[in-house]
């Protein structure tokens, strides 16, 4: 057997170094009948057996109990970051992994595996500052792989609004993006708000929220939806002649945060205002005029199988349209998937100017607020009133996003340490 000095032979029972020519047949025999009586006539699996327990129990060398000790630590540092994620995504306060996760983990172990093994347990880092600086890490990992992926086709944007029990204003932006052959959404920032911006963006947003309330409902049809879109382009024309007047009445948020004196607000901070709303109104206008005919024009993309050449003469995209309806494959695939999964997978090589059209205008562009409403759910879940003074962006998105941190890359760049 191999020794610390691998030049030279060692015997599996009384662990002597012996001379290299000790190996020849007759000298291993006499050290045997001489030395280990006992040993004689015993079969092959025995010498085998003795061979793994004393490799079991030979001193480690210092380069190899380095190497050891450095790859514990290193595993104890990817177990604290995925104990932190998991702390994250519970949306649990930092400190709950030292008051409660490690030491329940620790006597859960001692039980059933032993104290030898519960002893590794208690290299995992858990603090409260390393949980918190483990989800910092992966807070920016995930947004870095957020948006190599954004950089790569288009993507949508849905922007919401809410407060906090702190009172403070949270702005979330959420995206919707190709992945792939998947439509995938994901938030991409949170960030809270000015005083003054919060209070005319929540005057805004209620008049908004008032306008969606009757855009709802299974009795709805488009003509009730065209009226109420019209009703709130017409309220907003009459909010910026209040606005220009510098009477804030219509703006009540705005007026008690200027503690009903409209004159402190700027006027430059007022002629923002009104560019916006008119922007918005320019904005509502294009997006919903002639509705019914825009409906009517992009059926094509439901169904490009049914459709007619006529139905794209508007983007010059006739041939296109042909190729597409002459693939049977393609079309078997169509019905197989749906047309979402059609358009991303199959369109960019049969019908590249459909499929961004397509894309970019019925299938990235958000549907609903869901994504938002759950978001302020989870915030609200987080800041709590004991945790109302954190700053919790980055425990947010961790608990809401779906992309999944490198966390062995991030072991890998930290200097490891043990438990603190």
């Amino acid at each position: 057997m191999e020794g610390t000095d691998k030049t030279r032979p060692e015997c599996v029972i009384c662990r002597e170094k012996l001379a290299n020519d000790s190996m020849k047949p007759c000298k291993m025999k006499r050290h045997q009948q001489t030395m280990h009586p006992e040993t004689v006539g015993r079969d092959r699996d025995f010498f085998i057996k003795k061979q793994q327990l004393a490799k079991a129990n030979k001193p480690m060398d210092i380069r190899t109990a380095f190497v050891r000790a450095g790859s514990d630590v290193q595993k104890a540092t990817e177990a604290s970051f995925e104990c932190a994620l998991l702390i994250a995504k519970a949306k649990k306060p930092h400190n709950i992994g030292e008051q409660l996760i490690k030491p329940a983990c620790i006597k859960m172990v001692e039980k059933l595996c032993g104290p030898q093994v519960a002893e590794k347990l208690k290299t995992v880092p858990l603090s409260n500052n390393t949980v918190k600086d483990r989800i910092d890490k992966m807070a920016s990992n995930c947004e870095l792989q957020l948006l190599e992926k954004l950089g790569k086709g288009p993507f949508a944007i849905q922007l919401d609004e809410t407060t906090t029990v702190a009172d403070e204003a949270v702005l979330i932006v959420y995206v919707q993006y190709i992945d792939g052959e998947d439509l995938k959404q994901d938030i991409l920032m949170s960030v809270n708000l000015t005083t003054t911006t919060r209070a005319y963006l929540a005057d805004i947003f209620s008049l908004y929220n008032e306008t969606n309330k009757r855009l709802q409902g299974v009795e709805s049809n488009i003509i009730q939806c065209k009226e109420a879109l019209d009703a709130f382009v017409r309220k907003l024309e009459y909010r910026v002649g209040k606005m220009e007047r510098g009477e804030l009445q219509q703006f009540p948020l705005l007026l008690k945060q200027s503690r009903n004196n409209p004159e402190t607000v700027p006027v430059s901070v007022r002629r923002e205002f009104i560019r916006h709303m008119n922007a918005l109104q320019k904005e509502m206008k294009s997006r919903f005029a002639d509705i019914d005919e825009y409906v009517s024009k992009e059926l094509w993309v439901l169904d490009p199988f049914i459709a007619k050449v006529e139905d794209v003469e508007y983007l010059d995209c006739e041939d296109e349209l042909t190729d597409i309806q002459a693939e049977s494959l393609s079309k078997k695939y169509f019905q197989e998937k749906g047309f979402k999964k059609f358009w991303i997978v199959k369109g960019p090589s049969l019908a590249p100017k459909l499929t961004l059209h397509a894309t970019t205008r019925i299938i990235l562009p958000f549907s609903t607020t869901y994504l938002s409403e759950t978001a302020f759910s989870a915030l609200v879940a987080i800041k709590t009133k004991a945790r109302n003074t954190l700053d919790v962006h980055n425990d947010f998105r961790l608990a809401v996003t779906h992309i999944t941190p490198d966390i062995p890359s991030l072991a890998a760049g930290m200097q490891a340490q043990g438990s603190h």
